[in-house]
């Protein structure tokens, strides 16, 4: 087998493993990074004048546009070595693709392609028809929905990233996604892997956090650590985000259970003090993983900062182990082959031969119920495609009748108002959030989450019942696991249907009166149209009644 070659960059640098691979440990050839030529020091400027929460990736921010050409960098950083036969292998980073959780019904495994393509570009707009998606299915529970995970790239940015390669003298056999990598290698070098366990990676600038529950990625958080700040900052801003991904990890029920498992790749020094503060703050051991256990290394030839190597280390590995990556963007899953006519048409031409032995008259007969055969089928499968073609119309407009019921309620402006009514988010924390249209108008929301204090889910409610919104918390109760948020609260707030205009939280105080004074002057003009009305009614009917007292008067007189 060839040499196998893992290569993997961010914004600012390119790091790349060189293995020989064995059948139980690959050996390291060369291992390092190489810093990125930037055009520009926006980047920079911008992460270094944000704030802590403005360096957290968001699911699904793509940055197509901003990808660096890497093909002189490759060159420069492999200098020396010898490439004419080696297996390229690539990791995507998180912010090149575009990520969604999506549930289906029980479906069978050849039908999920599809289905999750489909599913894919309802859900996220992002995805087109000329995107490659490919996705990794968690476990399956008979008769329950199948939960996907889905990763969608575009071509455009595929193409740029194969270009980069073909310059440097590569052509990579598969395109991977870090995260992904990163959690398969936990897997193999966790032993009694926990029923859930945290997984921490730091990948030079940027933080990877992987949940693995029964042993498969059920979620992921991307940091981006703020540029030149000190290690005070950075571990604060990696301890508030592992807090969010142990509350998500967690069960409210189950208040008696044991904190989850953490574990962080790399060595102890590599971090500056990361591992001593985590326990300290959290009151749990952290566990190291060495990503290189598994590798026939010399100790000069491991690199600094061996954490953030481990996502190539397992594409090492699972190449020399000839195992298929959860996500391969050059390799996605498909769904299978149409059943081949060809082999249909072969079989009536063998009936037809075997027909010419037994006599001419037997064959002409056969040949022509053959032929009747194949005409009827011809019909009956343009009829079949007539049908098909009216199925899939009726479903596009069914879909679009969905739709326009969905338009129901505004519920981009009901979040906008939402977010502005609540409580600041230091004070609560919103476990899951879930919105439903009725079919007689309106909507809902739930809401489940964990807050300080029990005032502050009284300020929410406050803050967010009016004419438009009845807002009722059934439970609010003590959970003594988390000491800054001990309070769980599950709140159901039902909406009123309202027009566009009429939702003015965003507004300024100083403008609100102005369309209020607008709206009852309409509301007066409306009242005083409707009293001239009643006035010119009432004196019509006095000059009936005038009229018929003269008549009679003057019959009375005759």
């Amino acid at each position: 087998m060839s040499r196998i070659l893992a290569l993997e960059w961010d914004d600012f640098e390119l790091r790349y493993i060189l293995a020989s691979p064995g059948n139980n440990r690959s050996k390291l050839i060369a291992a390092g990074s190489c810093a990125l030529e930037r055009s520009s020091g926006k980047d920079e400027e911008k992460l270094s004048s944000g704030d802590d929460d403005q360096g957290i990736q968001d699911d699904n921010e793509n940055r197509d546009d901003n990808l660096p050409d890497i093909s002189e960098t490759i060159k420069k950083a492999l200098k020396g070595q010898k490439l004419s036969k080696v297996t390229t292998l690539i990791n995507v980073k998180r912010s090149d693709v575009e990520f969604l959780q999506i549930e289906l019904p029980p479906v069978d495994d050849k039908e999920l392609p599809s289905m999750v393509r489909n599913q894919a570009m309802l859900e996220s707009p992002s995805v087109t028809d000329e995107s490659v998606i490919d996705f990794q299915s968690l476990k399956i529970d008979p008769g329950l929905p199948r939960n996907v995970m889905v990763a969608a790239i575009t071509e455009v940015n595929l193409s740029k990233i194969q270009s980069s390669l073909l310059l440097a003298g590569l052509t990579s056999k598969k395109f991977c996604l870090r995260n992904f990598s990163t959690a398969s290698l936990a897997k193999k070098l966790i032993e009694n892997m926990p029923e859930t366990a945290i997984v921490i990676n730091c990948v030079h600038r940027e933080v990877d956090i992987l949940l693995l529950q029964a042993g498969e990625l059920s979620q992921m958080r991307n940091i981006r650590l703020a540029y030149n700040s000190d290690d005070e900052r950075n571990h604060k801003q990696i301890l508030r985000e592992l807090k969010r991904m142990m509350m998500m990890s967690s069960k409210p029920s189950t208040d008696d259970e044991e904190t989850d498992n953490i574990f962080l790749f790399g060595k102890e020094y590599d971090y500056n003090g990361l591992k001593d503060y985590l326990e300290r703050e959290l009151d749990q051991t952290v566990q190291l993983i060495d990503p290189f256990s598994r590798m026939k290394t010399a100790p000069d030839q491991l690199p600094e900062d061996s954490g953030q190597f481990a996502s190539l280390i397992s594409l090492v590995m699972e190449e020399a182990r000839e195992e298929a990556p959860s996500i391969d963007f050059l390799n996605p899953k498909k769904p299978p082959k149409p059943p081949n006519k060809q082999r249909q048409y072969l079989t009536y031409a063998a009936v037809a031969i075997a027909v010419l032995g037994s006599g001419f008259f037997l064959y002409s007969e056969t040949l022509g119920q053959l032929n009747a055969d194949i005409k009827r089928l011809k019909a009956t499968k343009k009829e079949r495609d007539k049908q098909a073609k009216t199925i899939s119309k009726q479903k596009a407009t069914m879909a679009s009748i969905r739709d326009w019921e969905k338009g129901d309620v505004n519920w981009l402006d009901e979040l906008r108002d939402l977010s502005i009514r609540f409580p600041n988010a230091q004070d609560i924390l919103i476990h899951r959030l879930s919105l439903s249209s009725s079919k007689k108008g309106g909507g809902s929301i739930s809401l489940n989450g964990l807050a300080r204090s029990p005032s502050v889910v009284e300020l929410m409610e406050q803050n967010i019942r009016d004419d438009y919104h009845q807002i009722r918390t059934p439970r609010v109760r003590e959970q003594l696991k988390d000491k800054e948020y001990s309070w769980h609260f599950d709140t159901t707030v039902a909406i009123r249907k309202r027009k566009k205009e009429q939702y003015i939280s965003h507004i300024p105080e100083h403008l609100r009166p102005v369309l209020e004074e607008k709206e009852s002057d309409k509301k007066k003009s409306k009242k005083s149209k409707s009293k001239s009305i009643r006035k010119t009614a009432k004196g019509s009917n006095n000059k009936k009644t005038v009229s018929s007292e003269n008549k009679t008067k003057k019959q009375v007189q005759k």
